[in-house]
């Protein structure tokens, strides 16, 4: 009795005949630059038919062969190598994230301060001219600096960061709603107040 030629994979995906016509399959395979990298996330991965292909691929007798004939050899469909190798990307992205978040906090906390800028009245000086008369600037009182209040965003981050405050989400990536917590900006204004003098 001939064998029933499948139409569709088990993830109901349409397939050709012939694994060398199924162009989508093997476009998947001519993107990956690091092949040795992805055969461990396979080797690594709960799918069992994941190592089946692994195994295939690293046997000198098939090296001939197609990725997509292993693949449909072992059982492998699109939609499993799709997952396989978006979840190892995924993890390498994140363990290089990982690695600058020492440097990205420094720049958050950095932002976040507080700086002592020229004054936009007397430009820095501390007197102003009026009418000849050289009085002390009433802006910056006489100082020539005024304060500019750090980033409010990344304050906010590090109230968050530090658990001062109730956090609407991780410092990275997803966004997180949550309800209830007061206001950031209330209790930024209240410290600018406070240091002011005001």
């Amino acid at each position: 009795m001939p064998r029933k030629v499948l139409t569709h994979d088990r993830n109901g995906r349409k397939i050709p005949p012939k694994p060398s016509q199924d162009l989508e399959f093997r476009g998947f395979f001519d993107q990956i630059e690091d092949k040795e990298a992805f055969l461990q996330a396979c080797e690594s991965s709960d799918n069992e038919r994941l190592h089946i292909y692994a195994q295939l691929r690293r046997e000198p007798r098939y090296k001939a062969y197609l990725d997509v004939t292993l693949c449909k050899d072992a059982g492998v469909t699109l939609k499993n190598v799709l997952e396989c190798y978006t979840g190892h990307q995924k993890t390498l992205a994140m363990a290089r994230m990982a690695e600058r978040m020492p440097q990205v906090a420094c720049d958050i906390a950095q932002d976040a301060e507080t700086r002592r800028m020229p004054c936009p009245k007397c430009h820095g000086v501390g007197k102003i001219s009026v009418e000849g008369e050289e009085l002390s600037c009433e802006a910056c009182w006489g100082t020539g600096e005024k304060r500019e209040s750090g980033d409010p965003k990344a304050r906010e981050q590090m109230l968050e960061a530090l658990e001062i405050t109730g956090k609407k989400g991780p410092l990275v990536a997803q966004q997180f709603n949550i309800d209830g917590g007061f206001s950031v900006d209330a209790l930024i204004k209240q410290g600018q107040k406070v240091l002011e003098g005001r």
